[in-house]
This record gives structure tokens, C-alpha cells and sequence, in this order.
């Protein structure tokens, strides 16, 4: 027989949020389940202080990977993200995909990925898997990226990055900027 861990009311609150936050993520699809069967384009990054832009205050070591998927016919985005390693200087506030606008490499959220808005939270291990379509790209578009068709071109181009923000680094904590890993014969 398994003896179930007793949680106190705090733990099983904060999990529960946890859980809810992220509920319309990982609804909306699982990237590594979702597959067109056709060729895919495909973008790898390593996650970290490294590529943050400015570079972080308060020595953050939180890092991982993320993989990010554009299908042939361009209609769906899927991502993948797994945090699994070191610590975030202090609570995760927010996740996006940015796209690279701005001479200095930043760029506007794209698509949002956590928001601790509620009191959800992230840690590490975390993962946030989602897939993002034409009907998940905000109404009337975005300053410099006018449509959801205009923002998978960019993110062909390459210029697309995951950002985990945080509480004392709220312009961006840890970083990954998508870099073209494969194309072709799906994933």
C-alpha cells in the first residue's frame, strides 16, 4: 500500500492555483502531441540569464530549454518549455513569446504564456506546453506585426524568444531566443 503525503492548506492552495493558471495552456494543446504530419519548422534555445536583454539584476541561475514549432501550412504555432535547473531570484510574474522588433533585440509579447495574476505560481521543475492558432492572436494585431501570418514570418526569419519575468527583474529574468533547429518530416 502508498501512503498519501499529507499537504498543509497552503501547499494545496498554491498547487491548485498553480494548476488553474496554467488549465488554459495546457488545454489549448500539448506541442509534442499536436503534429500536422506535414514538414515543420522547428526553433531550439537553451534558457537563461544569458540572453537577457538588459542583463538581470541579483545573479539568477534558473535555466532550461524550450522548442518552438511552426506547421508547414503556417496555421499553428506549438511550444514546449521545461525550466528544470538553478533558481529565479525571486517569484516568476509573468511568460511570453516576444518577437524581435526593436534594434536592440526586444520586442513585443506575442503570445502569453503564465501570468501569476490570481496568485498562480511557477517554479522549478516547471513546463508550459501550448499551441497558438490565428483565434489566439490579439484583435486588430500588434504595433509592428499587424497579423498572426505577419508574426509566424517573423518567427520563420528567426526572430522570436521565450522570456520568464520576475518580481525583480520585471523586463526579464531568464531568456531563450529561437534559433532555426530542423525543417522538414515533422517532429
Amino acid at each position: 500500500m502508498f501512503a498519501r503525503p499529507k499537504m498543509n492548506r497552503r501547499a494545496l492552495l498554491a498547487a491548485a492555483f498553480a494548476v488553474a493558471a496554467l488549465t488554459p495552456v495546457l488545454i489549448s494543446g500539448c506541442g509534442s502531441d499536436d503534429d500536422d504530419g506535414g514538414n515543420q519548422l522547428t526553433f531550439a534555445t537553451g534558457v537563461g540569464a544569458g540572453q537577457e536583454i538588459p542583463q538581470p539584476t541579483g545573479n539568477p541561475t534558473a535555466n532550461g530549454n524550450a522548442t518552438l514549432r511552426v506547421s508547414d501550412d503556417g496555421s499553428t504555432i506549438f511550444l514546449d518549455a521545461v525550466i528544470n535547473g538553478g533558481a529565479f531570484t525571486s517569484a516568476v510574474t509573468a511568460a511570453h513569446i516576444h518577437i524581435i522588433t526593436n534594434a536592440n533585440g526586444t520586442g513585443p509579447v506575442v503570445f502569453p504564456l503564465f501570468n501569476s495574476s490570481g496568485g498562480a505560481t511557477f517554479t522549478i521543475p516547471g513546463e508550459i506546453h501550448a499551441s497558438f492558432t490565428a483565434a489566439d492572436y490579439p484583435p486588430g494585431g500588434i504595433v509592428g506585426i499587424g497579423s498572426f501570418a505577419d508574426a509566424v514570418a517573423l518567427i520563420r526569419q528567426g526572430l522570436s524568444y521565450i522570456n520568464f519575468h520576475t518580481t525583480v527583474n520585471p523586463s526579464g529574468e531568464i531568456r531563450g531566443n529561437f534559433n532555426v533547429h530542423n525543417q522538414g518530416g515533422g517532429s
